[in-house]
């Protein structure tokens, strides 16, 4: 009886694969700084900057995706007055040898991401879109909706919102979201 015990553990040794180990997580800190450009048609320029440090080659995304409606404020009518935003990219730093960014729209919703297999180190993009379509004029200005890209935010993340330096904008509010991975994101701050 002894040798047949030792015979299965053997046998079920030799068909069972050692456990494979997992690898460690190949993601270091990162972080995102985006400041918003209301410009006086009422459109709006965004300039997203990530930073990503990796331990190991891995890939990483770049960018991320928003939904192009907004739903607006109450008016009484049967069904609920929506805007619908364009978006467009105006410009894109990456580094040399990655793949440049995709702009796909389906249905209503915009992405922009850009994918590449990075060497361990720190990386950093620069994506930069335009917004027409998600704004309404007042009497004292523009009302302008924005939506950031849904991408992870850290806490500590800057948004920043400011009219454009070289012509003065007025706008009577800004209506803002943050994707849902930002419910921890703070400093978010509208200069006029």
């Amino acid at each position: 009886m002894g040798i047949g015990v030792v015979l299965l553990v053997v046998v079920g040794a030799l068909l069972n694969p050692p456990a494979t180990h997992a690898e460690p997580n190949p993601y270091g800190q990162r972080s995102s700084q985006t400041t918003v450009v209301l410009q006086r048609d009422g459109s709006y320029d965004v300039t997203l900057v990530q930073t990503q440090t990796l331990v190991r080659e891995y890939q990483i995304r770049f960018g991320g995706a928003v939904h192009d409606g907004f739903r607006l404020p109450d008016d009484g009518s049967v069904i609920p007055p929506y805007l619908r935003a364009a978006y467009a990219l105006t410009s894109a730093e990456l580094a040399a040898d990655q793949p440049g960014p995709t702009a796909v729209k389906t249905g209503h919703r915009w992405s922009l991401t850009s994918v590449g297999t990075y060497p361990a180190g720190d990386h950093q993009a620069q994506l930069s879109y335009r917004v027409t379509g998600a704004s309404r004029p007042t009497d004292s200005g523009w009302e302008v909706r924005v939506r950031l890209l849904d991408i992870a935010y850290q806490p500590g993340d800057p948004v920043t919102i400011q009219a454009d330096a070289g012509r003065p904008a007025t706008w009577s509010w800004i209506a803002w979201a943050m994707p849902r991975t930002a419910g921890r994101a703070g400093n978010a701050t509208a200069q006029r």
